[in-house]
């Protein structure tokens, strides 16, 4: 069970480095130092520590469990990879998947992670410190989370927990199986229509301005500034229908003349690729049609589902998303779970994805 539910916490991403007496000296790393893992070979656990443990714990403890485990489920080749032969050695790669799971396991912080390794009998036991081991300096613990993630190897590590957890009969085929979503609410604000293509178009221009400033002045009519100074929120809105809709047939059509005008000969070749640019495309796509005459503002039951549609220029993955009465911008989490009885209760397909296309 406590091998199980390391490899569903392992699969977010989390980890921490391993041989800290290498590392940091009485938890004061500084963070201007570069991180190298490299391959460690020792296992052996100090007697001290292993006979303070045995006598604290005489009916046995779940850590020693995952001690004897540790070996046959991670190896240094697994993320040999991560290995740089330069900056301050952190230790042993095959060790940063097993700790990684102690933090949430027991619901802890960072820093109260790193108090932990100082104190905890289990903790120096699991990660075979001697008992007077100074730890390591909490920092430590997310510049090595992110070269994983940088790397892509939690998923690497994970399926190689889940090979462990096949060949140990913890997770087989053909047994019963319950999938469920969570919502992950993206850090941007709630916009509606209106909202949104206008700060898109504010964005677009304020990086472009950026970029080339000189050729945007060149052309760019003078009552865009008055329109697009501002943070565009709905109290500024005309609040009668007729003139909210010509508030967005105006901003539909200067969308239009920006994006003609970045592919003219004059402008600027890299201006195109710039995000703002890029996110820009997409919703005037989603938002307005053209028809014979001019750009019309769809109507909402002409709109593109939620999953495809974009609900912020800041965050151009969220998407808006319903389940029940919960409504929201930003993610879901579909997580499988096996419900054998006699089977320990894991997620192998745990995975982030955006919205289903039905919201």
């Amino acid at each position: 069970m406590l091998i199980a539910r390391a490899a569903l916490l392992w699969h977010h991403g989390h980890t921490c480095p391993a041989c800290w007496r290498h590392a940091a000296v009485s938890g004061h790393a500084s963070r201007r130092f570069c991180l190298s893992l490299h391959p460690c070979s020792h296992r052996h656990v100090p007697d001290a520590t292993e006979a303070a443990l045995t006598a604290s714990f005489p009916k046995g403890h779940p850590f020693l469990a995952l001690r004897d485990e540790r070996g046959s489920i991670f190896t240094d080749a697994d993320v040999a990879h991560l290995s740089d032969q330069q900056g301050r050695p952190v230790g042993s790669p095959a060790m940063l998947a097993l700790v990684s799971v102690l933090p949430f396991m027991e619901g802890l912080t960072d820093r109260q992670a790193a108090d932990a390794v100082r104190r905890c009998l289990d903790w120096k036991d699991l990660l075979g410190l001697d008992l007077d081991d100074s730890g390591f300096d909490s920092s430590l613990l997310r510049d090595v989370r992110q070269r994983l993630l940088d790397h892509a190897a939690e998923q690497l590590l994970f399926d190689r927990v889940l090979t462990a957890f096949i060949q140990r009969g913890l997770v087989k085929g053909g047994g019963k199986q319950r999938t469920d979503s969570t919502p992950v609410i993206a850090a941007v604000r709630h916009l509606n229509r209106l909202e949104l293509v206008g700060e898109t178009l504010r964005q677009a221009l304020n990086q472009v301005s950026i970029g080339a400033p000189d050729w945007l002045q060149g052309w760019v009519p003078s009552v865009w500034y008055e329109r697009s100074a501002a943070r565009f929120d709905s109290f500024r809105f005309p609040k009668a229908p007729t003139k909210r809709d010509a508030r967005a047939r105006t901003i539909g059509q200067d969308g239009q003349t920006l994006l003609a005008a970045l592919v003219q000969a004059d402008a600027p070749p890299d201006l195109g690729t710039e995000p703002a640019v890029v996110t820009l495309r997409p919703v005037w796509a989603q938002q307005d049609v053209q028809t014979d005459t001019q750009r019309r503002w769809r109507t909402s039951d002409a709109l593109p589902p939620n999953a495809e549609r974009m609900a912020s220029p800041y965050d151009p993955d969220a998407r808006a998303s319903t389940k029940r009465t919960l409504r929201w911008e930003g993610y879901q989490v579909h997580v499988t779970e096996t419900g054998d009885d006699a089977a320990p209760r894991s997620s192998p397909t745990s995975r982030p994805c955006p919205p289903r296309p039905r919201m």
